[in-house]
C-alpha cells in the first residue's frame, strides 16, 4: 500500500511522524485540530515528496527543525502548511519565519 495522503483527527502523538517519517510516498500530512503535544520530530525532513503538511491548532512545542526546509517539493510554505495556534520557539527557519503565525511563546526560553 502506498500513502499519499494522511488526514487524522483525533488525540494522536506527535511521535507518529517518527513512525511515518520514511514514507517518501506521502505527499499530504494533515494533523491541524489534533491537541498533539511534543515536539516536531526532525524525520519530518525525510517525508521528501511532502507537498502539504498542516500542524496548526495542536499544542506542540520546541523549535522547529531547520531542516523542515529541505522540504522543496511544499515549494510555497504560505499556502501549503500551517503552523499557527501552537507553542512553538523561535528562532524560525528562514523558509517560515513569515508563515509561522500566531504562537503562545509564553514557555520559551
Amino acid at each position: 500500500m502506498i500513502m499519499e495522503t494522511l488526514n487524522i483527527k483525533g488525540f494522536i502523538k506527535m511521535a507518529l511522524l517518527m513512525v511515518i517519517g520514511n514514507d517518501t510516498n506521502l505527499t499530504q500530512l494533515f494533523l491541524s485540530s489534533n491537541q498533539l503535544t511534543g515536539f516536531i520530530a526532525p524525520e519530518i525532513s525525510n517525508l521528501t515528496n511532502l507537498e502539504e503538511l498542516w500542524l496548526n491548532e495542536n499544542q506542540l512545542t520546541g523549535e522547529i527543525p531547520n531542516s523542515i526546509c529541505g522540504l522543496t517539493d511544499i515549494g510555497d510554505f504560505q499556502h501549503h502548511s500551517g503552523f499557527f495556534d501552537n507553542q512553538l520557539c523561535p528562532p524560525y527557519p528562514f523558509c517560515l519565519e513569515n508563515y509561522v503565525g500566531e504562537q503562545d511563546t509564553t514557555n520559551c526560553d
